[in-house]
């Protein structure tokens, strides 16, 4: 905008576009930022459809704008203060409620820590990760207190001897935890608001676009197709809707029939879950000398450097390969993981001791989902998309779903792997989920 004289005689400026100050100042950026109008799209103008095209031909990042969030820090605040209501709730809990029901504590850290957790990492609906927000702050507060109090009491109880990792996750992580999935709410609720401005009025056709001045939608229209790039400029304005962000890569992987769907946004909530795995329960673990025994007293070692890896890795990722690696921390680390310890809390373990358990987990984390997680980061989103037949669902499975769950994509790949494409020619209404 600045680029140009607004308030001049601007047609001998704009009569080559490629050549006008507007595109000069374009080609010279490190990178573009759109800025949605809140009226309608901003590509049914011919100019920022240019300006795309710009973009696109010297393989240039294009971010989205995204309003300032109303109310963000007020409500991050009121997690923090609910989970503050449940330290205070378990110390009239603890006045009134008979020892006996110290026992309840394996039922409540479901309740409380697992369930709510699992729902706010791997749902994709706004409002149950709201609900599951409020809900697990309260209760991980009231729990944390409770064991809080039991250890400072001296009073600690059977099966709680290696507890003090799960009072850190209460009293510190949890808060955190929760807090960051608010903050993935909010932010995911303006991207896609971001995303409906972009794509409200247009219609993915750039003949369509509009100008002030029919000359210079013609000149810019003769200039997209003397290089042939229609169809690339298109889908360019296509991922910016879809991923958030439009860069080479996701450009890319979508001429290939990859859907990139969300690729541009990550969360912070899985991060934070693998964080907690990685970093704070084996450092916890190491400086409180509370090694497993036997051959395997090196698990929170291993597992630590995992965890430091996976986060210098996840680091340096590019802006587009952020949204897949959190992704695959979601569904492929935080998911068995916490399914072995709901399993647990509910008595599916029995015959383990608790020392016996974590080191189980431990060692699943060191040798298994660890290598995993590492694995997954290097293959990245480009990777993955290169397997022949399955890449592109394994990708659509993997980052958020539009419609369609992972199950109906899993079962889209079945579909492949027993009849090939002719499978999805005969489902054709249910195929979208297959990232066709």
């Amino acid at each position: 905008m600045l680029s140009n004289p607004q308030n001049l005689d601007m047609g001998s400026l704009l009569s080559t576009p490629r050549s006008s100050p507007f595109a000069q100042a374009l080609l010279r950026a490190d990178y573009v930022l759109v800025v949605p109008n809140g009226r309608c799209s901003i590509y049914t103008r011919i100019w920022c459809i240019y300006e795309a095209f710009l973009a696109y031909e010297s393989n240039k990042l294009i971010y989205t704008a995204m309003t300032p969030i109303s109310r963000f820090w007020p409500r991050i605040l009121w997690i923090v203060i609910l989970w503050a209501l449940g330290v205070c709730l378990s110390g009239v809990a603890i006045v009134v409620l008979p020892k006996s029901s110290c026992a309840m504590v394996d039922t409540s850290f479901v309740v409380g820590a697992l369930v709510p957790c699992g729902v706010a990492v791997l749902s994709r609906d706004f409002n149950k990760v709201l609900i599951a927000n409020r809900v697990g702050a309260i209760t991980n507060g009231f729990l944390g207190g409770f064991l809080g109090s039991v250890f400072c009491g001296k009073a600690i109880m059977p099966g709680l001897d290696h507890a003090s990792v799960t009072l850190f996750w209460c009293l510190i992580w949890s808060p955190m935890t929760f807090a960051a999935s608010e903050a993935d709410v909010l932010w995911g609720e303006a991207a896609r608001l971001e995303s409906a401005r972009l794509r409200c009025g247009y219609t993915g056709d750039l003949q369509d676009a509009c100008a002030s001045d029919p000359r210079d939608k013609a000149r810019i229209l003769q200039d997209i197709d003397s290089l042939g790039l229609k169809l690339e400029v298109e889908n360019a304005v296509e991922v910016l809707m879809r991923a958030s962000m439009s860069t080479p890569r996701l450009r890319s992987l979508t001429m290939h029939g990859v859907d990139v769907y969300g690729a541009g946004v990550w969360n912070l909530t899985p991060l934070m879950f693998v964080g907690g795995h990685f970093l704070v329960e084996p450092l916890a673990h190491i400086l409180l000398k509370d090694f497993c025994h036997g051959v395997w007293w090196w698990a929170p070692f291993l597992g630590l450097s995992m965890g430091c890896s996976g986060l210098v890795l996840f680091v340096l990722q590019g802006p587009d390969q952020k949204g897949f690696a959190a992704s695959v921390a979601a569904k492929f680390i935080c998911f068995p993981d916490l399914a072995s310890l709901i399993v647990s809390a509910f008595g599916g373990f029995d015959m383990l001791s608790p020392a016996a358990f974590r080191c189980g987990r431990e060692i699943m984390g060191a040798i298994f989902l660890g290598p995993l997680m590492l694995t997954t980061m290097l293959i990245g989103l480009e990777g993955f998309a290169a397997i022949p037949t399955f890449g592109p669902a394994i990708v659509r499975c993997v980052l958020p779903s539009e419609e369609g769950t992972c199950l109906e994509i899993l079962r889209c790949l079945c579909c492949r792997a027993f009849w090939g494409d002719a499978g999805d020619d005969n489902n054709s209404e249910e195929s979208t989920s297959c990232g066709d």
